[in-house]
Parts: structure tokens; C-alpha cells; sequence
């Protein structure tokens, strides 16, 4: 199987994997660092903090390059003091810190954290009225899994939900990869694993009553339940809808109150791309749990 990422390797002599958290702004009513910090080391994980600063200055800053300098040195050394009080008191004061300075956040993240040097990466997902570009551009070309963690998480969750594709006929060792990282994941985080598929459905066969929920349920069922139960979850634990799978998985993730989402991705390139967004995608704007996001494609890693 490929694409394992969360493993425990602290043999001596082996290098330990990485995790690359990206902190959140000062703003933000989320605390990456703690989370992140948190799951690195129950995988026995190293972290890393990175921060991203920019800003178009304004005023005497704009003309004057001395003073333009003058306020970036001031910001990064800001930052910097912020956030080593943070690892401070989070009892990490040695993680490995990097400020960089530039607008373009995604491009050097996606550049920096390479599947050979690093296998998860975490970040604070923007407030809806600014998710577009730089989750979207991670989402959509990240090499490495990626944690988006919600500003907004439900109240006493304690379920990691993972998204299956059944209807795939080549998807079985994502499918199976995808579940041994969601009980990586689990057990982390001290969650209970959960299942779920959803059969995609033609909402114009609905609406012209040529098909019922109900009559798609009882098919669905009939031809998917086994493979469901192949995977080594309790049934209680194991769930099958019908209907728009982002409209399907925002609504079961809050009546379970799941904490976090694991769903695959397939990376689209060119202008198809630009066209046709993801489920990880759609549910972000809506969804209240933390979305584990894995590439389809990258660098495979042993299970």
C-alpha cells in the first residue's frame, strides 16, 4: 500500500519524519501550533513552524525604502517574539522556527515541504470570506497530506469520520490507505474512527420522481454494505449515504460531531482544474471539523 504517512519511526539511527505547521495569524481564533505540536508527538513526529508575513506598505514606507525596511525588520522580529513565546509555553521552545517574508505563501509551502523531507502538513483554514487562493492552491497541489484545522470546531467531538470512494474500480489501496491513516489519526487525537460512503446520485432523477431516496438507500445497501465491512470497523461505526456527497458529509459530520474529515483528493492540472473543484473544496466553506486532505498522487511512503 502507498501513502502512509502516519507512522511511528523513532528506530535508532533512522531519521524521524516531519510535520510542517504553518502558524496562523495573531487574528485567528484557532491555535495551530498547540494542535500541531499535539499530533506530532503522539505520531512521534518532529515539528517545524513556519510563518508567512506580507504587506504592501502604505504612507512614507511606500517611497522610502529605508523606512520600508525599517517596518519589515519590525514585523518579522514581532513575529518572531510572538510566536517563540508560544513554543515557550507549550513547552517546545526548541522547534525549528522559519519566518519568510512574501506574498506567495502557497507557492513556497507546496516548493518547501517535499514528500522526501516532510509528511504532513497542518494550517489554519481561512475564515470563508478568504478561503480562495491559498488553501485552494494547496488543496490542489500540496505533494504531502494536509490538515486544515476549522476556526469554528464543534463542541465535545470526538469522531474522525473517513470518506471512502466504493465506485472507484482502481480505488481500492487508496480506499485501504485511507483507513490506516484514519486510525493513525484516531488514535492520535483519541477519536473513534468512522466510515462512510456516499453513492453520488442524479438529483434530476429525484426531481422528475423517477427514483426514491428510500429505493436508493435499500441498492446502495445491497451492493456495498460487504466491502463496507471489509474494511475492520464496527458496523455501528460504518455509515452509507445517497445524495451530494458534500451535502452528505457536511450533514453527517455534524450529527456525529466529528473533529476531523479525511477525504482524498484527485489533483486536476490545467484549465479542468480551474473548472472542476473538489469535494475537499466544497465542504471547506461550510464544514466545522478539521479536514485531513491526502493526495491522490505523491511520493509513495510504506505502510
Amino acid at each position: 500500500m502507498a501513502l502512509e504517512w502516519l507512522s511511528n519511526k523513532s528506530k535508532q539511527g533512522e531519521v524521524m519524519e516531519r510535520v510542517f505547521i504553518i502558524a496562523a495569524k495573531p487574528e485567528a481564533s484557532v491555535d495551530v501550533l498547540e494542535l500541531g505540536l499535539s499530533i506530532a508527538k503522539s505520531l512521534g513526529m518532529v515539528a517545524e513552524v513556519f510563518d508567512y508575513l506580507y504587506e504592501q506598505f502604505n504612507g512614507d514606507e511606500k517611497y522610502n525604502p529605508r523606512l520600508a525596511g525599517v517596518a519589515k525588520h519590525d514585523m518579522l522580529a514581532e513575529a518572531k517574539n510572538r510566536h517563540t513565546q508560544s513554543l515557550e509555553k507549550l513547552g517546545a521552545v526548541s522547534t525549528p522556527l522559519t519566518i519568510e517574508w512574501g506574498s506567495h505563501l502557497a507557492e513556497h509551502a507546496i516548493s518547501r515541504a517535499s514528500p522526501a523531507d516532510y509528511h504532513l502538513m497542518i494550517k489554519a483554514v481561512h475564515p470563508v470570506q478568504r478561503f480562495m487562493p491559498t488553501d485552494w492552491h494547496l488543496i490542489r497541489n500540496a505533494r504531502i497530506p494536509l490538515l486544515l484545522v476549522t476556526e469554528k470546531p464543534l463542541k465535545n467531538s470526538n469522531i474522525t469520520l473517513v470518506s471512502l470512494n466504493l465506485d472507484d474500480p482502481n480505488g481500492d489501496e487508496k480506499n485501504f490507505s485511507l483507513v490506516a491513516q484514519g486510525h493513525k489519526l484516531a488514535k492520535a487525537t483519541d477519536t473513534e474512527l468512522h466510515l462512510v460512503f456516499v453513492k453520488k446520485v442524479s438529483t434530476v432523477m429525484r426531481d422528475l420522481d423517477l427514483s426514491s431516496p428510500q429505493a436508493e438507500l435499500d441498492a446502495a445497501h445491497a451492493k456495498y454494505d460487504q466491502r463496507l465491512q471489509s474494511f475492520g470497523v464496527a458496523t455501528e461505526a460504518l455509515h452509507l449515504m445517497v445524495g451530494d456527497p458534500k451535502l452528505c458529509l457536511i450533514d453527517l459530520s455534524c450529527k456525529l460531531k466529528s473533529a476531523y474529515l479525511v477525504v482524498g483528493t484527485e489533483q486536476r492540472k490545467g484549465l479542468m482544474g480551474l473548472m472542476i473543484g473538489n469535494t475537499a473544496e466544497a465542504i471547506l466553506e461550510h464544514i466545522h471539523s478539521n479536514v485531513l486532505v491526502v493526495p491522490s498522487k505523491g511520493e509513495p511512503l510504506p505502510i
